[in-house]
């Protein structure tokens, strides 16, 4: 349920006021089409002399447009002859409102019952803005330090040499998201599928929490990812270079979320301006 929510839906569930719905809020294009036809044809411009035959030409118009959506008008109960701009105003706002809100009526309010039998919809309507961020689609795109933050790296004993090649690399790590999120062939989405299968961070979070690992094996040079556990395997490599490479190369040919073989992988060309020196 959580992050899908629309504004209208959310308002309406908070019983809060809401705008009167707009042609854009209508999801099939094609009545859309046909009520944006009528308006067109109802467009009025104040530069012609004789406003009252201009005014009767496009009403003529209108009319032949609304025939044309009877069908549609008359299923929405808004199907009516008009004779004036006002009459076209109403036609398609009712138009409009019913398709938008009065068809889905009983299923909010159905779906507005069950969030109250647990005692939710209480709660929302108390706390709104808080719930906002829990229910509400974000458009927000990941960061670096979203992604620093997310993944916790496991680490040998300190001092010890694996200790430092993992650090090494762990600072490859971080550059590399920076580098994604500056200018590069993939973005920081790209890297959380390849990951966990999912292009945004739960509300509520991963469990168990995302972590790194790192690969001694020289013949796993490239990034490999348990999508169940919210792993990735981080190739340990003497240089940034080789290390951003072999990162690209794994994520962006990798369609099974980083269970692919590396045999099958291919270099695509890199931007190597975006790469740290060695």
């Amino acid at each position: 349920m959580p992050g899908f929510f629309s504004q209208k839906l959310y308002d309406n569930l908070c019983e809060r006021e809401t705008p009167a719905p707009t042609l854009g809020d209508i999801s099939d294009l094609e009545l859309q089409k046909k009520l944006r036809k009528v308006c067109q044809f109802f467009t009025v411009y104040i530069s012609i002399p004789n406003l009252s035959i201009a005014e009767a030409q496009h009403v003529e118009e209108a009319r032949e447009a609304i025939n044309e959506a009877a069908e549609s008008l008359s299923l929405l109960g808004s199907y009516r002859y008009i004779t004036t701009l006002d009459g076209r105003d109403q036609l398609v706002q009712a138009a409009t409102t019913f398709y938008v809100e009065g068809r889905t009526m009983e299923a909010l309010e159905q779906f507005a019952d069950g969030l109250h039998t647990l005692g939710l919809l209480r709660e929302i309507k108390t706390h709104p803005v808080l719930f906002t961020e829990v229910l509400m689609k974000s458009n927000k795109h990941l960061t670096a330090t979203d992604m620093m933050e997310l993944f916790v790296p496991s680490l040998s004993m300190v001092g010890s040499k694996r200790w430092r090649d993992e650090k090494r690399t762990e600072g490859y790590w971080r550059d590399y998201l920076v580098d994604v999120e500056g200018a590069f062939n993939i973005i920081l989405e790209d890297i959380l599928v390849f990951a966990s299968g999912a292009d945004k961070i739960p509300v509520l979070g991963f469990n168990p929490k995302p972590a790194l690992e790192f690969l001694f094996d020289p013949i796993r040079r490239f990034p490999e990812a348990n999508t169940c556990l919210v792993q990735i395997r981080l190739p340990v490599l003497p240089t940034y270079r080789a290390f951003a490479e072999k990162m690209c190369d794994g994520i962006i040919q990798s369609p099974t979320f980083g269970k692919e073989s590396p045999s099958r992988y291919q270099s695509p060309a890199l931007d190597q301006a975006a790469l740290h020196p060695d």
